[in-house]
C-alpha cells in the first residue's frame, strides 16, 4: 500500500510542476511565443517530468523499492531547477 501512495505523490508533484510551468508562461507570455531561451528551457523541464512519469509508471513491487531514493532524488531536483527557474523568469520576464 505505501508503495502506490509514494508513486502516487511522485506523479502529483509532477503534474503540479507540470500545471505551474503551464500557469507561469501563460502569465508571461500570454497568447504570444516565449522568447527562444524560455521555451527551450520549458522543452528541458517537460521532457524530465515525461521521463519522471515513464519511471513511475514502470514500477511496481521490488523494483520500486529498488529505484524509489532514485526517483525521489531527481524529482527533488526537478522541483529545485524548476523553482530556481520560476525565480529567473520572474526577475527578467515580468511586465
Amino acid at each position: 500500500m505505501r508503495e502506490s501512495k509514494d508513486i502516487s505523490e511522485a506523479m502529483q508533484r509532477v503534474q503540479t510542476l507540470e500545471t505551474q510551468l503551464a500557469e507561469k508562461l501563460r502569465a508571461l507570455f500570454g497568447a504570444k511565443p516565449p522568447a527562444p531561451d524560455v521555451s527551450e528551457k520549458a522543452d528541458a523541464i517537460r521532457g524530465k517530468s515525461g521521463e519522471l512519469t515513464k519511471k513511475l509508471a514502470e514500477k511496481d513491487g521490488a523494483l520500486w523499492t529498488g529505484v524509489k531514493d532514485e526517483v525521489n532524488r531527481d524529482l527533488h531536483a526537478l522541483e529545485s531547477n524548476f523553482n530556481h527557474w520560476i525565480q529567473y523568469l520572474d526577475e527578467h520576464y515580468k511586465n
